[in-house]
């Protein structure tokens, strides 16, 4: 098994527990118990990814990231704030990525790919967003629920431009009572 597995010969990748971390985790002195926690983690974090729920995955890294850094879970962590459209947060994470990978000195089986990854991201972060500012009706419900590329927007948030990947942006509005 390896941390980072080609998906479909896209540069997308994905965290996957394994041997490795396994070992790196035995070496600190961590019990199997802790490893196991933090595999269930990853795990959990796959599995919120794969259903879409960025904002679960991106949660479940982060705990995973506190017990244990690594290049693949700083690209995880990336991707999930790319997709939560939150450039800076994503930049700096590739960053990491990207002096993880240059500085790790265990073995890597796809160091190369985990780097380029890191860089696209980078480099996202850096160019690919614009914003979009919701502007509701002075009569809106008060009931009325805004989501931005599937992130909910309270009123407050709605004034401000929302950072947003260039091109189509879905913007729903929902209110009891109301049809789409």
């Amino acid at each position: 098994m390896r941390f980072g597995q080609a998906i479909g010969g896209t540069a997308g990748l994905v965290l996957c527990a394994n041997v490795v971390w396994a070992q790196q985790a035995g070496r600190h002195g961590h019990d199997d118990e802790r490893t196991r926690y933090l595999r269930e983690l990853v795990q959990q974090a796959q599995s919120a990814q794969a259903a879409g729920n960025h904002q679960g995955a991106l949660d479940l890294a982060l705990q995973v990231e506190r017990f244990s850094v690594n290049p693949s879970i700083l690209m995880f962590i990336a991707e999930e704030y790319q997709a939560l459209y939150r450039p800076s947060e994503s930049r700096d994470y590739a960053e990491r990525c990207i002096q993880s990978v240059q500085t790790t000195r265990f073995a890597l089986d796809d160091r190369e790919a985990i780097l380029q990854r890191c860089r696209e991201l980078r480099s996202a972060g850096e160019n690919g967003f614009g914003s979009v500012r919701v502007v509701l009706p002075e009569d809106a419900p008060t009931e009325l629920r805004v989501f931005v590329a599937g992130r909910q927007v309270t009123r407050e948030e709605c004034r401000e431009p929302r950072t947003a990947p260039v091109g189509e942006v879905e913007v729903e509005a929902t209110a009891p009572g109301y049809l789409v």
